[in-house]
């Protein structure tokens, strides 16, 4: 790195600080300021444009009382040029919510045959920002250095408006599904053994939370992949686990500190990896892990036979 890049590095990666110490310092209030709700940086198949496209979408909402005037208003995904694309003179009503496709087109004012508006820049999957600028040439909210995005998985808030979430079934043009969105696939056992190594499907689970505030009834809901398993009348609670067995008795005499444990699916996990898919009573699907044995979903050890390498 010559010494002048080295600088010109450190510039950006302090102004980077700065505009995020900035925003965690400013305390938004619902009600405060225009915000950016929602952003999808992958779209493969969520929301079309009027051309067929699948761009990158950005959300816009206006939680105040009052209708706001949108020119002079920017979207940016560079700290260092707030100015990147002007917003159209338009009014966004109290309320109200508006998509912007970050499609990387050459024009401003680019709007494809359904009226949709299309910035001049577009989002990176694997991480950078996305920020909303005032008048003012303010950043009044953003995300700065935002981790990688899935595809067809959105990123942002939840309807208080704090809360930075992905979302599985994400919501463009309107509010999230908060009670959809707290349930998360989180533990996944998919080759179980006992003590002498055998491998015992039965012990096999699936753990789920509620990592919201309100109760979830999972009436209808299902698991689509990796194992087939509808759930019937039952709620998870706000804060609570729920352990989905391959065998509930099985999982209750191995784990019998385990307080709700439901059981009984059709099928296995497979132990080289597959994808899990948990989709409510509408079809929609609400959470997707892939798992696999390598990678970050491994413990590598060298194999005693050394000629075969790593296990």
């Amino acid at each position: 790195m010559t010494p002048d890049r080295g600088g010109r590095w450190l510039a950006r990666s302090k102004h980077r600080r700065l505009l995020l110490e900035s925003l965690e310092a400013r305390t938004l209030l619902a009600g405060d300021t225009l915000l950016i709700t929602e952003f999808m940086a992958a779209n493969d198949t969520v929301l079309a444009d009027a051309n067929g496209d699948y761009p990158d979408w950005i959300e816009i909402h206006n939680p105040t009382n009052t209708p706001v005037d949108l020119a002079g208003w920017y979207l940016s995904d560079d700290p260092e040029q707030l100015d990147m694309w002007p917003l159209p003179a338009v009014m966004l009503d109290a309320g109200a919510y508006m998509i912007v496709f970050a499609s990387g087109q050459a024009a401003d004012d680019y709007v494809d045959g359904a009226g949709n508006f299309h910035a001049n820049f577009k989002l990176s999957a694997g991480g950078e920002s996305v920020l909303l600028v005032d008048q003012a040439q303010t950043v009044v909210h953003g995300f700065v250095d935002y981790l990688p995005q899935t595809a067809d998985t959105s990123f942002g808030l939840l309807p208080d408006l704090v809360t930075e979430v992905y979302f599985t079934s994400p919501t463009p043009g309107g509010p999230a599904d908060a009670a959809a969105q707290s349930v998360l696939i989180t533990e996944i056992m998919y080759h179980s053994a006992d003590e002498s190594g055998m491998e015992n499907r039965l012990e096999e689970y699936i753990e789920l939370l509620n990592h919201g505030t309100a109760p979830v009834d999972l009436n209808g809901w299902r698991f689509s992949d990796g194992i087939d398993f509808v759930f019937s009348d039952v709620t998870i609670q706000p804060g609570e686990y729920l352990v989905v067995a391959a065998d509930e008795a099985a999982l209750v005499a191995k784990y019998p500190g385990v307080a709700h444990v439901l059981g009984g699916w059709t099928g296995r996990l497979s132990n080289s990896g597959e994808s899990i898919e948990l989709i409510d009573r509408s079809g929609v699907l609400i959470d997707r892990v892939r798992y696999a044995d390598s990678g970050d979903w491994a413990q590598r050890r060298a194999d005693p036979r050394e000629q075969y390498g790593w296990i």
